[in-house]
């Protein structure tokens, strides 16, 4: 095969969350794109802050989420995250064909990862995940090729969306936000 893969595994028995870690890594490395996809967008202050500064380096950051969740509750809690993202430059799509369950990282077409990953607090904290870490593969491209394929079916989320709704609504979102990694 072409390019290097490290298959990882990822559990709450270490103390080292090889997921996060692997995931901040790709956000600080990335110098061009950015480009996920997370059914569950649910960050803790360290991805986030990861995303954002990616975002204000000048980095394409892109996430696509589903439109439809599987979990009302989640769902509201990953929109609480995108005015922080978008006002920093991230943009954001959610699929609008329906749920969307694909889970990877691609940063500049050269490095990605895939798998069980999540981004959010179970992923990194609760759950036993697994994923491979790609490095300069063909399948990158292939993975790209998907994320633009998926990005043209959805419907771009912008600021301006986000404020117009209504403030019951993003109260709802914001509590739901503080208890978030119970979730």
């Amino acid at each position: 095969t072409d390019g290097l893969v490290q298959p990882f595994g990822s559990d709450p028995v270490h103390s080292v969350q090889a997921a996060k870690i692997a995931c901040l890594q790709l956000c600080a490395h990335s110098t061009e794109s950015l480009y996920l996809t997370t059914p569950y967008l649910v960050l803790d202050d360290e991805s986030l802050c990861a995303l954002q500064t990616a975002a204000l380096s000048g980095v394409d950051v892109r996430i696509i989420t589903p439109r439809i969740g599987d979990k009302w509750y989640v769902q509201a809690v990953t929109r609480s995250f995108y005015l922080p993202l978008l006002e920093t430059g991230v943009r954001i799509f959610e699929y609008t064909p329906g749920f969307f369950h694909g889970k990877m990282m691609i940063s500049d077409r050269k490095q990605a990862i895939i798998g069980s990953i999540n981004l959010d607090f179970r992923s990194f904290y609760l759950q036993f995940e697994c994923g491979a870490l790609l490095y300069h593969c063909s399948a990158i491209q292939d993975m790209t090729a998907d994320f633009l394929a998926a990005e043209e079916i959805s419907q771009e989320i912008t600021a301006k969306t986000i404020k117009n709704t209504p403030l019951l609504l993003r109260f709802l979102r914001s509590i739901l936000r503080i208890i978030s990694p119970l979730l």
